[in-house]
């Protein structure tokens, strides 16, 4: 499975515009929430806005 910034992304009422904030995201993947087998993070630089998101 391949994510990118449209995985994360939220629509923001305040600023009406699609939004990706900046800081730490960590990934979690497992058969639920007691069974974690893989874990990854990744760190969003700059807070990203955009009707294209």
């Amino acid at each position: 499975m391949q994510l990118n910034h449209r995985s994360f992304a939220y629509y923001n009422i305040a600023e009406s515009n699609w939004t990706v904030d900046k800081g730490k995201c960590n990934i979690l993947v497992g058969s639920s929430s007691r069974d974690i087998r893989q874990t990854a993070g990744f760190e969003v630089k700059i807070k990203i806005y955009g009707s294209n998101l």
